[in-house]
C-alpha cells in the first residue's frame, strides 16, 4: 500500500454472498479497491497473488473457518503482518479472544453499521500504513547503524594502533601524564597530555607566579592557587584524587573540562623526589550530563504541557505510579489514589473492563506490538469520562513482562462530538425518529434472529399520511413539518418500550413490532394507531384532522433481507391506499404478484408503439332504420 494513499486493496472472506456484497459495495463507496473470497483456500489464494492491505475474515465458514485461515495467514511470513478484521455474527468473547491471540487486529459484529465498519477499516488500513513507515524507517535506521558501526570498527583499530604506541612509550596508558621534580619543572610530558593541554600547559604546573585565573570549579573556587594545583600538592606529599577542574582562558574559548589525578613520585627508598600527574579530557562527558539533565528538563516540561496522565506500572512488584494529573483528570487529589492497580481497573466501565484486561493480557504476551485502547472512567463526581490510554512494555531476556508505561487522555469532548454525529446519522432531523438506515439495521437484526429463533417473531406496519399534501398547501411547510413531529410522537406513545418507529421520509413512517405474531393482534394496534391519529391537531389557530393508510406485513424466515420486507409492507400500504383510505390490509402474496404484473403491463404498453405490438380493429356503427353503416368505432 502507498505510505501516502489513503485507500487500500481489501480482501472479503464470507461465505455469504449477500455480505460479500454488502461490505463490498460500502467500501467501494469510500474508494478501496475490493477483492472478494467465499471461502479459506480462494482467499489464501487470492492473498498469496495479490497485494492486499487488509483482509476482513469471516469466524465461521464451512470446511476452513475464519481462526484456521487467521492461523495460516500469521504463520506466513509474506502475510503475518497483513491486518485483519474478524467478521462475527454474535460477539462470544471467547472466539474474539482466540483471534486477537492469534494476531487479529480487531473485529466487527453483524450485521455492520456502515459509520462502524468505515471507522474500523480506515483504522486498520492506517495502522498498517504507520507500521509500514515505521518498518521502512527501521531499515534505513539499522543501515544506518551498519554504517556507523564499520565507521567505529575502522576508527577502534585506528585507536588500537595508536595506543599502542602511546603504551609503548609511557607503560601503556593512554591518558596524559605529566612528571614534574621537586622544584615543578616539568621533566617528562606524553603526547596525550601535550594534546589536551596544548599552550596551556604551562598553567597546570608549580611556578612562581602565585593565582592561575585559567582553573576554575563551580560550586567551589572560582581561581586556583599555584599552591592548590595537584602537582604543587603532589610535591608537599599530598595525594589528589580526579579533582575536576574547568578551564576556561576566555569568553570566547570554548570551555574544557578536566579530570586530573596526582600523586607524590618516590624512589624505592621512599623519598620523594617530585610528583607525576594523569590527566583526563572529560569535556564530553559533562556535555553529555548537561545535555542528560537539559533532556530531562525538556521531558518534565513536555509532560506537563501535553496536560495528559502519565502511570508507570512495574509489574514485579504490581504497583503502579500515577502522576498528578493522572488523578487530576479524574477529580481526585495527590493523596486520594494510591499505587495499586486496582486504582485504575475498578474505575473503568463494567462494560470495557473485560476489553481493556484482554488488550493489556494481549500486549504482555507480545501478541501486539503496542498497547492502546478507549474507555470510560468514573470520574470523581460519579459520571464517566471517556479516556484514551497508550501504553508500552519492557521485556526481559526471558521475554516476560516487567515493567509498562504511557499515558492516559481525556477525550470525552469528541467522543461526546462523534456521538452526535452517528446520532445524527442514524436518527431523522425533523422527527428524531430513528430514520431508514437505522430501521433497515434493526429490522437486519429481528430477521437474523428470527432465523435462529422461530418464536422470534414480529410484526411491520407501514403508514402513509392520507391528507398530508392538502394541509402542507393549504397551511405552509412550517405547519406540514409541526404535523409531521406531532404524528411521530403520537405514533411513539403507541408503542412499547424496544419496538422501534421510523420516518423514512415525506408522510411515510414504519414501525417494528416485537412479539406480533398473528393477525388479530396486528389488526388491534392498527387500530389503535388509528384512533390516535384520528384526534384533532391543533396547527396555530387551525384544527385539523388526518389519518393514515397503513400496510401489515407479518414476518416470515423466508425473507432474504430487510429491505424485501419494506417493500411488502409498502405494497400492502398502496392497497389499504386504493381501497378508500384510512384503512389497514394486511399483505399477502397475491399483492406482489398483482404488483409485479401491473409493472410488467406498464414496461409492455411503454414500448407497445415502438416495436408496433398494437392492432387496431374497428366494429361498424349501423343505422337501425335504413340499416346502413354510418361509421365505425376503433
Amino acid at each position: 500500500m502507498s505510505l501516502h494513499n489513503r485507500y487500500g486493496s481489501i480482501l472479503i472472506v464470507d461465505d455469504h454472498e449477500t455480505i460479500r456484497d454488502i461490505l463490498g459495495r460500502n467500501l467501494r463507496i469510500q474508494g478501496h479497491h475490493i477483492f472478494m473470497a467465499a471461502d479459506g483456500l480462494s482467499a489464501l489464494r487470492l492473498i498469496n497473488t495479490n497485494s492486499i492491505d487488509l483482509v476482513l475474515l469471516d469466524v465461521m465458514m464451512p470446511e476452513m473457518n475464519g481462526i484456521e485461515v487467521l492461523t495460516q495467514l500469521k504463520a506466513n511470513p509474506t502475510t503475518q503482518d497483513v491486518p485483519v478484521l474478524m467478521l462475527s455474527a454474535d460477539s462470544d468473547m471467547d472466539q474474539i479472544i482466540t483471534c486477537i491471540n492469534l494476531g487479529a487486529e480487531d473485529y466487527l459484529v453483524k450485521p455492520f453499521n456502515p459509520v462502524f465498519l468505515k471507522a474500523r477499516v480506515n483504522s486498520c488500513l492506517e495502522k498498517y500504513r504507520l507500521q509500514l513507515k515505521e518498518r521502512a524507517y527501521q531499515e534505513t535506521l539499522e543501515q544506518r547503524i551498519a554504517e556507523r558501526t564499520a565507521l567505529a570498527e575502522q576508527q577502534a583499530v585506528s585507536l588500537q594502533r595508536q595506543t599502542a604506541i602511546l603504551e609503548s612509550i609511557l607503560n601503556s596508558m593512554g591518558d596524559g601524564v605529566l612528571v614534574v621534580d621537586m622544584q615543578g619543572s616539568l621533566v617528562h610530558v606524553n603526547p596525550v597530555a601535550k594534546h589536551i593541554l596544548g599552550a596551556h600547559l604551562e598553567d597546570l604546573l608549580p611556578g612562581e607566579t602565585a593565582q592561575v585565573s585559567v582553573f576554575r570549579t563551580v560550586g567551589k573556587k572560582q581561581h586556583y592557587e599555584r599552591s592548590d594545583l595537584p602537582l604543587s600538592q603532589a610535591i608537599l606529599g599530598y595525594e589528589t584524587d580526579s579533582l575536576e577542574l574547568m578551564f576556561a582562558p576566555s569568553p570566547e574559548t570554548p570551555v574544557q573540562w578536566l579530570s586530573v589525578t596526582a600523586r607524590p613520585l618516590k624512589q624505592a627508598d621512599g623519598m620523594s623526589i617530585g610528583g607525576v600527574a594523569v590527566v583526563r579530557d572529560v569535556s564530553a562527558a559533562k556535555s553529555a550530563e548537561v545535555a542528560l539533565r537539559e533532556s530531562e528538563e525538556r521531558y518534565a516540561l513536555a509532560a506537563r504541557g501535553a496536560n495528559d496522565g502519565l502511570w508507570d506500572w512495574d509489574l514485579r512488584t504490581n504497583l503502579i505510579y500515577f502522576s498528578p494529573r493522572w488523578k487530576a483528570m479524574l477529580g481526585f487529589e495527590e493523596h486520594e489514589i494510591g499505587h495499586t492497580v486496582d486504582e485504575w481497573i475498578r474505575r473503568v466501565h463494567a462494560d470495557d473492563r473485560e476489553r481493556l484486561e484482554v488488550r493489556l493480557t494481549a500486549h504482555h504476551h507480545q501478541l501486539i506490538t503496542h498497547f492502546e485502547y478507549e474507555y470510560r472512567m468514573l470520574h470523581h463526581d460519579e459520571s464517566y469520562r471517556w479516556m484514551l490510554c497508550r501504553g508500552l512494555a519492557v521485556w526481559n531476556d526471558s521475554g516476560q513482562a516487567v515493567r509498562m508505561a504511557g499515558s492516559q487522555t481525556d477525550i470525552t469532548d469528541r467522543k461526546t462530538f462523534e456521538q452526535q454525529l452517528l446520532h445524527d446519522a442514524l436518527h431523522d432531523g425533523l422527527t428524531g425518529l430513528p430514520n431508514r438506515v437505522l430501521f433497515l439495521d434493526r429490522l437486519e437484526t429481528a430477521l437474523n434472529r428470527l432465523r435462529r429463533h422461530a418464536s422470534a417473531q414480529f410484526t411491520v406496519m407501514f403508514l402513509d399520511l392520507d391528507r398530508f399534501k392538502t394541509v402542507n398547501d393549504s397551511l405552509g411547510h412550517v405547519a406540514g413539518d409541526q404535523l409531521l413531529i406531532t404524528i411521530a410522537k403520537r405514533l411513539e406513545s403507541c408503542i412499547r418500550p424496544g419496538d422501534t418507529v421510523a420516518r423514512l421520509g415525506g408522510d411515510e413512517f414504519t414501525l417494528l413490532l416485537y412479539d406480533v405474531h398473528d393477525e388479530h393482534m396486528a389488526r388491534t394496534i392498527a387500530s389503535r394507531i388509528q384512533e390516535t391519529l384520528s384526534m384533532p391537531i391543533h396547527l396555530g389557530e387551525q384544527e385539523v384532522f388526518t389519518a393514515a393508510s397503513i400496510g401489515i406485513l407479518l414476518s416470515s424466515s423466508e425473507y432474504l433481507s430487510a429491505t424485501d420486507i419494506i417493500r411488502d409492507a409498502d405494497t400492502a400500504m398502496y392497497h389499504a391506499k386504493i381501497s378508500g383510505k384510512a384503512r389497514a390490509v394486511v399483505f399477502d402474496t397475491t399483492m406482489h404478484a398483482q404488483a409485479m404484473l401491473q409493472l410488467q403491463i406498464e414496461s409492455e404498453l411503454r414500448w407497445a408503439i415502438e416495436r408496433d405490438e398494437l392492432r387496431i380493429h374497428y366494429q361498424p356503427i349501423v343505422e337501425l332504420d335504413s340499416q346502413k353503416i354510418v361509421g365505425v368505432e376503433a
